[in-house]
């Protein structure tokens, strides 16, 4: 009888030594720990995205929004495709209790670099000056804005007969392919008409050529859904993605299958 009982609890030693060595997450009372927050599900790849820190795999509670709780001090995190084993994107953070970090991991196709973004970097931006917008945004949409640099062209639209009516207002020069890079631009928003239709449509040219991009029927390609300014402050994060469309004339022919741009919001 005395052997079964120490038989079990040596086994249960075993047991509290082997859990608490693979949960990371835990406190013992004497090592402070700090929270730090990755939302990886702005990632083409988030079913296939984990996580290392200081080498070892660790769990993203993507039901807590990317929580992960480490001990205080300095933490390497590389994010890594399950699939190859590959690391696209690593982060160095003080770890600091009293202080609770977030950070988002931004990839609109497999075919992009990972970058971080601010979950509140639109937040404390100020406002843009009356009538101006201020628009940060970047070129995700390679395949067909094939340019290293954009100039994007803000454009008013009305219809005449069966036919849109572009009126420039502005243009935005020189975008690159990522946000991490990218600046807020002032954009004049210009005296509307009371024809003109709700929004602003986007034309694109390669920066310092007059290389344009074209739709199937051979002019120039412009987006068909509105940026629509808000009321409160006009300011906007955004990215250029593909979308595949019906077949249709005014929109892009790219490797047998048709596609509009689309202007799409970081922050919802």
């Amino acid at each position: 009888m005395t052997k079964r009982v120490y038989n079990c609890l040596i086994n249960f030693i075993i047991c509290a030594i082997l859990f608490s060595c693979a949960k990371l997450d835990y406190d013992d009372g004497i090592t402070p720990f700090g929270e730090v927050y990755f939302d990886i599900s702005k990632t083409a790849i988030s079913d296939h995205l984990k996580v290392k820190y200081n080498g070892s795999p660790i769990e993203l509670q993507q039901t807590a929004g990317g929580r992960v709780r480490v001990p205080q001090g300095e933490a390497k995190f590389e994010f890594y495709d399950t699939r190859s084993g590959s690391v696209l994107l690593e982060k160095i953070i003080s770890i600091d209790p009293t202080v609770t970090e977030r950070f988002v991991l931004f990839q609109p196709s497999e075919d992009d670099p990972i970058a971080f973004l601010d979950p509140h970097g639109q937040d404390n931006e100020e406002a843009a000056p009356q009538g101006f917008m201020k628009i940060k945004i970047a070129n995700y949409s390679k395949s067909l804005v094939p340019f290293e640099k954009t100039d994007i062209i803000i454009n008013f639209r009305y219809t005449q007969g069966r036919q849109f009516v572009y009126v420039p207002v502005d243009t935005i020069q020189s975008i690159g392919q990522t946000l991490d890079t990218a600046t807020y631009r002032l954009v004049n928003m210009g005296e509307r008409m009371p024809n003109y239709q709700p929004g602003y449509f986007c034309s694109f040219k390669e920066h310092g050529t007059d290389n344009e991009v074209k739709n199937a029927g051979g002019t120039m390609y412009y987006t068909h859904i509105a940026i629509i300014p808000d009321e409160e402050k006009n300011v906007f994060t955004r990215y250029l993605t593909p979308v595949e469309y019906i077949a249709n004339n005014l929109y892009i022919f790219y490797e047998d299958l048709y596609y509009f741009i689309d202007i799409a919001n970081v922050y919802d």
